[in-house]
């Protein structure tokens, strides 16, 4: 089984598991990745954007000695994990992390903790609310360095900044569903418009 791994959204502990092909590369689009890629020596199959910044990808071959290759390289690369309650979700990291520290933690301690695990904030939310980012030097992922920020007992939560990719949709079980025209159009806002 591949590995299993958690993270906490919302008070709620998820769990997920390892995709054992499919990972992300930081890229501004599916060509750069593949460059990234031929640099170590790889081959990619379904490169494709995912979000700005972020390509989603299957690895040909051996997966974490491929990362490894990709990593040694300057690469930003992560697995792509699949939610265990409903497998067919896929659950994509980004590089950052939201930790919402206790009120009365000093801005001190925040700093120490911050140099300590070699982040960068990325922004500053406000109420000690912090969005940061893991580097090269912080040693492990954003799940990871999440988990690690949230068992403090100075943190209120920390949050991986994830992007969830829903493959199956839900219809309601509701007779009266197919009469709800506004939750079936195709453009936001185009029934509304086309009612009026």
């Amino acid at each position: 089984m591949p590995d299993t791994e958690y993270f906490w959204q919302g008070g709620r502990k998820i769990e997920v598991h390892q995709d054992e092909s499919q990972v992300t590369i930081h890229a501004e689009n599916a060509g750069e990745a593949r460059v990234a890629a031929e640099r170590a020596g790889l081959e990619l199959r379904a490169a494709e954007t995912a979000a700005p910044g972020l390509v989603q990808a299957e690895i040909v071959g051996d997966r974490d000695a491929a990362m490894a290759r990709l990593r040694s390289q300057q690469n930003i690369v992560h697995h792509v994990y699949r939610d265990q309650s409903s497998p067919d979700n896929e659950v994509l990291i980004t590089d950052t992390f939201f930790v919402k520290f206790k009120p009365d933690t000093p801005d001190s301690r925040i700093s120490e903790y911050l140099a300590a695990e070699h982040l960068e904030v990325v922004q500053e939310m406000g109420n000690r609310t912090y969005l940061v980012r893991v580097t090269n030097e912080t040693g492990r992922n954003p799940i990871r360095a999440a988990n690690a920020a949230a068992s403090r007992n100075d943190v209120e939560y920390a949050e991986p900044n994830l992007i969830r990719r829903l493959t199956r949709f839900f219809i309601p079980n509701d007779t009266l569903f197919s009469n709800q025209w506004h939750l079936h159009a195709p453009t936001a806002g185009a029934d509304l418009v086309a009612a009026l």
